[in-house]
Order: C-alpha cells, then sequence, then structure tokens
C-alpha cells in the first residue's frame, strides 16, 4: 500500500501539523480500523522500535474516542498495582460521565467503587435535576485525584485490582447502553489501550495476583465475550515471553508498528529541518550517511534535526558531529559494556557470534530458529569439537536461555511477522506460520554494531582458538574412562 500524508485537521501551522498528524501511517491506520471494526477474538500486542511513533499514533488515533480508553503508563507511576488502579480509575470515571445518564446506572457505580474513590468523586459531584429525576451530572477531576491522594483515615483504603475490574465492567455496560439504542443495530466494540504496558513485568514477584487477575479479565473480555478490544503497547520485545508465561499463546497475538522505509524517512526527516530552517537541501549522499546511522526512526531523526538546527548557514559541515551525538555518548557505550557478556545469561562469545550472524544475514534479520541453534551450540562446542555433535532439538533448548537473555537485555529483539509494517520486507519471513526474525533492537544499535565488527570478530576467533585444546582434554579423559571401564 503506497504511504502519504494523514491530515487530521485543516489547522496547517506548523505547532498544529506537528501535534494532529500522523507521519505516513496509512497503512497502520487501516489495520486499527479493520481490527477494530471487527470483533475481538484475542489480546493484541502492539511491538516496534522505540520511538518509531506507536504512541504518537494510537494516542491521536484512540484517545479522542468517547468509545476507548488509552492508558499511558509513561505518565503516572505505575509500579505497583495499585498505583495504576488509581489511575485506571480516574480515566473511566471521566469515561463513565459521558455515558452513564440515569439514576440506576449511577447508583451502580457507587456499590461498585471503594470509599476513597467514592469521597472524591462524591466531593466533586454535580446534578441537573427535572423534578425528581436526574436529568445530568458532572464531576471534578481534581476533587477526584485530590481524595485518592488524601491521607484522611477515613478515606485510606486503597482501590484494588478487583474494584477496578468492576469499574471496567460498569463502562462497559454503560458503552453498549449508550450505542445498542435500538434492536438490531449493529455495535462497535469498545477498545481498552494500555500503552508501556511493559510495567506489569515488574509486578510478578510481589504482585502475581493482581497481575493474573488483570490478564485474565482482558482475556475474557476479549476472546471469551467479545466484549471490548484489549491493545497492551511496549517496545520490550521480551513482553512477549513473559505474557507466554502468564497466560497461554492462543489468548493473545502480536502486531508490529515499524520504522519508516527510507524514502519515507528521507521526506520525514526533510519536514523536521524544514520548519526549522527556512531553506534545506538533504542531498543523497548526505541522506544515505544519516539513513546508516538512524535507519527510518522517527525519534532518532528528530533529534538530529534538532542537533543542526542551531548549526547556522554551514549545514554540511555539521552532519558528522551531529550524527556522532546520536549514539555515540548513549547506545555504543552500552553495547560496548554489554558485549563483555553478563554473568550466568550470556557470554561474550555468544553476544559475538549472534551479532556476527545477524550483521552478515539479509536484512540484518536471522530466522529465530537460525539463532537458537548458532547460540546453542557454545553450549555443546566440546561435544562439537569431539565430534559428536548434538541433535537441532538439543541445540535448539540450550539456546533457548541464551536468546531470552540477549533479548532481556535490549542486545536483541524477536520480532514476529506482522502485516502492519514495511520496514522489514515481509519476504524475509520464511518456514510454516513465518517463524520469528532475530534483529537488532534498532537502527541505532545496528550501526553501532557495524562498529563494533572487529573487536567483535576477535573476541570469537579467540574463543574458538581455545575451544580445541580443552576439546582435546575431554576426549583424552573420555577415552581413559572408558579403558578403566574395560579393565573391570
Amino acid at each position: 500500500m503506497r504511504r502519504q500524508w494523514v491530515f487530521e485537521t485543516l489547522d496547517t501551522t506548523t505547532t498544529t501539523l506537528l501535534r494532529s498528524n500522523i507521519f505516513n501511517r496509512i497503512l497502520e491506520l487501516e489495520k486499527l480500523k479493520t481490527t477494530v471494526e471487527d470483533d475481538p477474538s484475542q489480546i493484541l500486542v502492539v511491538l516496534g522500535p522505540r520511538s518509531c511513533g506507536k504512541t504518537a499514533l494510537l494516542s491521536s488515533h484512540f484517545s479522542a474516542r468517547r468509545d476507548a480508553v488509552y492508558i499511558n503508563c509513561r505518565l503516572f507511576d505505575a509500579t505497583t498495582p495499585q498505583d495504576f488502579v488509581k489511575e485506571v480509575l480516574t480515566v473511566l470515571i471521566h469515561n463513565m460521565s459521558t455515558l452513564i445518564e440515569d439514576k440506576d446506572s449511577w447508583e451502580q457505580l457507587k456499590r461498585s467503587l471503594p470509599p476513597k474513590i467514592l469521597a472524591g468523586f462524591a466531593s466533586g459531584f454535580k446534578i441537573t435535576m427535572r423534578g425528581a429525576e436526574m436529568k445530568s451530572w458532572a464531576y471534578s477531576l481534581s476533587e477526584l485525584v485530590k481524595s485518592i491522594m488524601s491521607e484522611d483515615p477515613a478515606k485510606n483504603e486503597e482501590p484494588d485490582m478487583n474494584a477496578l475490574i468492576k469499574a471496567f465492567k460498569l463502562l462497559l455496560d454503560a458503552w453498549e447502553k449508550a450505542i445498542v439504542t435500538k434492536s438490531g443495530e449493529i455495535m462497535r466494540r469498545p477498545v481498552i489501550v494500555i500503552d508501556e504496558a511493559n510495567v506489569m513485568m515488574g509486578w510478578n514477584k510481589n504482585y502475581p495476583e493482581d497481575m493474573g487477575t488483570l490478564l485474565r479479565f482482558f482475556v475474557s473480555i476479549t476472546k471469551e465475550q467479545k466484549r471490548s478490544h484489549v491493545f497492551l503497547v511496549t517496545s520490550e520485545y521480551g513482553y512477549q515471553t513473559w505474557l507466554s508465561e502468564a497466560i497461554a499463546s492462543e489468548f493473545w497475538a502480536p502486531r508490529i508498528i515499524g520504522d519508516f522505509t527510507k524514502s519515507e524517512a528521507k521526506s520525514f526527516f526533510e519536514f523536521e529541518l524544514q520548519r526549522r530552517r527556512k531553506v534545506v537541501t538533504v542531498t543523497d549522499e548526505i541522506w544515505s550517511q544519516i539513513y546508516e546511522v538512524c535507519g527510518g526512526n522517527a525519534g532518532t531523526l528528530v533529534s538530529l534535526a534538532k542537533a543542526v538546527e542551531d548549526s547556522g548557514d554551514d549545514l554540511n559541515s555539521k552532519w558528522e558531529k551531529a550524527l556522532k551525538s546520536m549514539y555515540r555518548n548513549t547506545e555504543l557505550p552500552r553495547l560496548e559494556m554489554l558485549a563483555l557478556g553478563v554473568d550466568g545469561v550470556y557470554t561474550a562469545a555468544q553476544f559475538a557470534d549472534a551479532a556476527l550472524l545477524m550483521l552478515s544475514s539479509p536484512h540484518f534479520a536471522v530466522p529465530q530458529k537460525a539463532m537458537l541453534e548458532l547460540l546453542g551450540r557454545h553450549d555443546y562446542a566440546l561435544d562439537i569439537q569431539g565430534d559428536n555433535t548434538p541433535s537441532q532439538d538439543q541445540l535448539r533448548s540450550a539456546g533457548q536461555k541464551i536468546l531470552k537473555g540477549l533479548v532481556k537485555y535490549n542486545v536483541l529483539c524477536l520480532r514476529p511477522y506482522s502485516d502492519w509494517a514495511l520496514d522489514i520486507p515481509l519476504q524475509a519471513y520464511s518456514g510454516p506460520g513465518e517463524w520469528a526474525l532475530v534483529t537488532p533492537p534498532s537502527a541505532l544499535a545496528l550501526y553501532c554494531l557495524k562498529l563494533m565488527k572487529p573487536d567483535l570478530v576477535t573476541c570469537l576467533t579467540e574463543w574458538k582458538q581455545k575451544q580445541a585444546p580443552k576439546a582435546q582434554q575431554k576426549e583424552c579423559k573420555d577415552e581413559r574412562k572408558e579403558e578403566r571401564k574395560e579393565g573391570f
């Protein structure tokens, strides 16, 4: 599908243009619209590189809709379920205020909320009456927040996950009542979006019950009851492994929002420069250098445009310095440190082997099973040297833990097949079910690994050289054991 600008407003001032337009996301918007027009069947996990534009796309599409709840966990402390519940309840009640119009629903809402929440809600509550009937109602969000944060002992009951789920259910009831106005009318299912959903991974240790309760509820309203769509959004590719351990894989499915393609990225970058400077010319030669470092990542390209914003008329002389500033003090030292290995997780040789395989592969992407076999060979290195080659299943099993660690530390990412993204050609996926690909976590990471390649080659070569004598020693020990057995 051909990309183009998506204009959601007629105001063409620079500020409004940036805040209310999504650049070149026709494909993704069409996929979103098609998805929410159908009945929900699974939780959808939306993945993608950091700063690729996931939040901008989803928030612009869903945050203003009356039939959607958009929660951005970056905007509040969600490290505990209690903090998460407080924030989500305020958003839910705000949505309810536009939907609940009758007294019975208000009484049901009161019964579903903890006293602390109810006190704050009631303190800002305003009713418009028509005789003995309630005509409409509204509330002050500031009063609700003030009550939630209060230290008043009379209000000290913390809202728990069950209270949140009751509120979710009430909102779903209100949605359905508001939308289904006559018999036979087709109802569009509401949408719940949790952005930065990886915060829930931190609940594992101390709050496993709350975590399980929320995920089971999401399964219930998507796959089982088909009452609502649920999108869990994250840049952490390890979230897939975590979620698979928490709920069955058939209850959720991944989708990818990727970086821009090369041509799209150039148009986006030129726009970013033009809104900062009067005259901008990005030659093909300069653009090739920029794309080599930044790829099509929107956030990195915006940072680069800002870095050259004050460079005066001598723009061309600033590119090299500006490009180096994108990685020199951030991504490069991070990867150089991780390349030394992490005790009990992966070794320096495993890091080097995985990185070098990616760098030599088409699209810098390796089929998951091939990467598992490569990493697994390290655990069986002595057996392989001794001509005792393990099976593919043994190698893949051994490589699984190593790959999981490399993904956890954001050295690699495990990218599932998704026709929502175009930054990696879909032809790169192959095999039954389009096996997932192992790729660098970002364009910056890829460029840094290219810079590190000579050191990675040296590291892997030295490791291989050390394996030969170890294998000989192992073979001698095995032979002596056999001789002793034969002597008895």
